[in-house]
């Protein structure tokens, strides 16, 4: 990093985040229409509404739910802020599921990186390391031996952010307009 250190904490996600996590992903979702404007919906709205992102968050804390209903989902879903000097700059989303028995993984279980978004003005510096590496964190915690992401074959720099994270092309994810 360079001299965020001091200043740049990675903590989960609170509700009072929701209006920071529609905006950055919006962003990320700008940045993605710029690359490949055939695969992603010019008209996309919030991220998910407020009533699911606070359920999201309950249902995660534990509150209100019995332990083995927020055990799951601590085990099935991350939201990570990036806060610099207090102020959110980035964002990550991932989810986790359990491989089936039809799978031919040699992995029980596998973390995805759903999304990862840094604001244009706090990018290369070292932000979005810091959130990959809480989500390694968060996955070997709920017992996840592996973490994947699809990013777009185009997409330079998220190449190289999984890349120098110790991301390998391993699987080439294909696809066709029916």
């Amino acid at each position: 990093m360079t001299g965020l250190e001091n200043s740049l904490v990675i903590r989960d996600a609170r509700k009072s985040d929701y209006g920071f996590l529609c905006d950055v992903f919006a962003q990320s979702h700008a940045d993605h229409l710029e690359l490949r404007s055939d695969l992603y919906r010019q008209d996309i709205g919030p991220v998910m509404s407020p009533f699911q992102f606070n359920m999201l968050m309950t249902l995660r804390d534990g509150r209100f739910t019995p332990s083995v209903v927020s055990r799951k989902f601590q085990r099935t879903y991350y939201a990570g802020i990036a806060a610099l000097d207090g102020k959110p700059v980035g964002a990550v989303f991932a989810i986790a599921a359990d491989r089936l028995n039809l799978s031919w993984s040699v992995f029980p279980s596998v973390a995805s990186v759903e999304n990862i978004a840094v604001l244009p003005e706090h990018r290369r510096q070292g932000i979005g390391a810091a959130l990959l590496t809480r989500v390694f964190d968060w996955a070997r915690e709920q017992g996840h031996p592996y973490c994947d992401a699809k990013v777009l074959s185009n997409n330079d720099a998220s190449r190289a952010l999984f890349a120098k994270a110790g991301f390998a092309p391993n699987f080439m994810f294909m696809g066709r307009e029916l």
